[in-house]
């Protein structure tokens, strides 16, 4: 059976970027990468954690974890800063369209959008 060590990996330069593990397996060492993908959840304009399961259509509020007090773009920016590509912008309910454009236009090919798409506004948002 083999025997697995876990170990944070020596001068780890960009912890934000990946957080590296070293893996011995029976003394052949290799290194397995984590790669944080980043999200910006958008609600009513403002970037938000919402607790799973409170978002609904029955007009009540959804519990948030977090009510962030800076504009989406300066996440953009710091995914931006840090180059972790892959991340997304999700539009929960309206009311989130500047905000969505601003998180796109800080970081230019780098987040993807979902929600509030459709085919009226579709073309509007691949040009984003």
């Amino acid at each position: 059976m083999p025997t697995l060590k876990f170990k944070v990996a020596p001068n780890c330069e960009q912890p934000r970027l990946a957080i590296l593990w070293a893996l011995e397996i029976d003394s052949w060492p290799s290194i397995l990468p984590f790669v944080f993908r980043p999200c910006i959840d958008l609600h009513e304009g403002q970037v938000k954690q919402i607790v799973g399961g409170t978002l609904s259509d029955d007009g009540e509020e959804p519990q948030t974890n977090f009510v962030s007090d800076r504009p989406s773009s300066w996440y953009a920016a710091l995914y931006r800063k840090d180059d972790l590509r892959g991340g997304h912008v999700i539009q929960l309910g309206p009311g989130n369209d500047t905000a969505a454009h601003e998180a796109l236009a800080a970081f230019p090919g780098g987040l993807q959008l979902g929600g509030g798409i459709n085919q009226e506004n579709a073309a509007t948002w691949i040009d984003a």
